[in-house]
């Protein structure tokens, strides 16, 4: 009898485990952020669709791995209400999305497609079913609403900050909002790959208190009518008070007590959106502590690609990931093909950084040479080429060749736009080799301009725009 008993308890067990097995086969993961170069398909139809509302499906916050432009797309809805986008990835990524007025996350990859239904309802769109790629996460994240816990969660905190006393409760208390908010996010009944989404998102919160709590308490406090916007010149001085009301977060501590998600997960990297001071957050991690090296190198590459980093020499030089290295490597080939294609220079990326002025000089020699050290962001140099174009169009000789020099510091994408607009010969340099040059003027910004004649004796150098006049009595020695 105690033998059948406990056969029939091992056989309702395991139909337990198979009834759980089927609960969860909805479930849905992350997919590793490895990289893989593809084309993500977003398919849309909207039934009832009434062509004259003249819909669209806007795309936004896709920053390719490859590439350094960030995307933002808008695809017209045709008559029969159905749109279709490729975009071309190299890892899994979150992006925004607005259909006819609804509002959407969703999760793009590599040869991976989305296809999206809505049904028209005569003043805008409801979402009818997604299939495909992770169709039961985005059907999660269309039907959440995480905006009352939000804004009950974000009065809270703040008042609870107020009412701390001490840097060290106040520390506390950020530390209890990141819990509290994972906490919340767990309970939710939604993909495993939504809950993450959420919990990495409560994780940047909370990073971004610590490192840069000034701005957000004053900000916080400013958006609840706590306190007036501080004005222009105010600003600075109230948020470095604001900082001094919690223990200062050193540089190279993130991750190292705690583990954090976005920091330690293989999937991590798919979120983008989480940035420092212009840099992505793995620049405050200590390498010789950081969960995920991999994650790591993913998003120096993506840094060093979109030039958000003053060193990009040093930044690709940290990159140990042999797929991301080779991924680094090809845009820096793409990249100077490019430069080679534009400009008329020609190629001198190998010529050494104190070598580059002469080599410049020697190809112009025996004429009257104006050279022009810019920045395609510079103003003040954008307005000088514009005051000289008249000059070059009267003298109109080709004995006197204009030479234009930038670099890194200028974006290739920006710089391409803007070199067939001015008239002259172009150079883009490495960082290294314009430095060498400023050095050689005693310059330190944009424009510097020098001038030579034609036995290559320099006849003016110096920062700032000398004048249209000076420049032209120059030339005419």
């Amino acid at each position: 009898m105690e033998k059948n008993l406990r056969i029939i308890i091992a056989v309702l067990l395991s139909f337990a485990a198979i009834i759980s097995a089927k609960a969860d086969s909805h479930d849905e993961f992350l997919p590793d952020a490895k990289i893989k170069a593809g084309v993500a398909k977003v398919t849309v139809e909207i039934k009832n669709y009434d062509p004259s509302h003249e819909a669209s499906m806007l795309l936004g916050d896709i920053t390719p791995l490859a590439s350094p432009e960030y995307l933002n797309l808008n695809i017209p809805i045709n008559e029969n209400g159905k749109a279709a986008v490729e975009i071309p990835l190299h890892i899994p990524q979150l992006c925004r999305a607005e259909i006819g007025g609804a509002y959407l996350t969703l999760l793009l990859a590599p040869d991976e497609e989305i296809g999206i239904t809505l049904e028209s309802t005569g003043d805008g769109v409801k979402i009818d079913s997604f299939s495909g790629f992770m169709a039961q996460t985005h059907k999660d994240f269309s039907t959440l609403d995480l905006k009352r816990f939000t804004e009950n969660n974000s009065s809270k905190f703040l008042n609870d900050l107020i009412n701390c006393n001490t840097p060290q409760q106040r520390v506390e208390c950020i530390k209890s909002n990141l819990e509290r908010q994972k906490q919340y996010v767990d309970s939710l009944p939604v993909t495993s790959a939504v809950k993450a989404i959420l919990r990495m998102s409560a994780e940047s919160e909370y990073l971004s208190w610590m490192y840069n709590f000034g701005v957000n308490y004053i900000g916080r406090q400013a958006y609840e009518k706590i306190i007036p916007i501080p004005s222009p010149e105010d600003y600075g001085r109230v948020v470095e008070e604001a900082n001094a009301l919690i223990t200062a977060t050193p540089s190279g501590t993130i991750g190292t007590d705690d583990y954090f998600e976005i920091l330690g997960a293989k999937y991590a990297s798919c979120m983008y959106e989480f940035w420092m001071y212009g840099d992505p957050m793995t620049v405050y991690i200590d390498r010789s502590r950081t969960p995920n090296e991999y994650n790591r190198d993913l998003m120096a590459v993506h840094a060093f690609i979109k030039g958000a980093h003053v060193n990009a020499s040093q930044l690709l030089d940290s990159i140990k990931d042999k797929d991301c290295r080779i991924l680094a490597k090809e845009f820096l080939a793409a990249k100077q093909q490019k430069v080679e294609q534009l400009s008329k220079s020609g190629n001198y990326k190998d010529v050494a950084p104190a070598d580059i002025l002469q080599v410049i000089l020697d190809k112009y020699k025996g004429k009257t040479i104006v050279i022009d050290i810019w920045a395609t962001w510079c103003g003040p140099c954008l307005l000088a080429h514009k005051q000289l174009e008249p000059l070059k169009d009267e003298l109109n000789d080709d004995d006197i060749v204009f030479v234009y020099l930038t670099s890194d510091v200028s974006p290739l994408e920006k710089w391409e736009t803007m070199v067939h607009e001015i008239k002259g010969e172009h150079f883009y340099l490495t960082n290294d080799q314009l430095y060498s040059i400023l050095e050689h003027y005693n310059s330190t910004g944009f424009p510097t301009y020098a001038v030579y004649d034609r036995n290559a004796a320099l006849l003016h150098s110096g920062i700032g725009f000398p004048g249209v006049d000076k420049i032209k009595s120059l030339i005419a020695k």
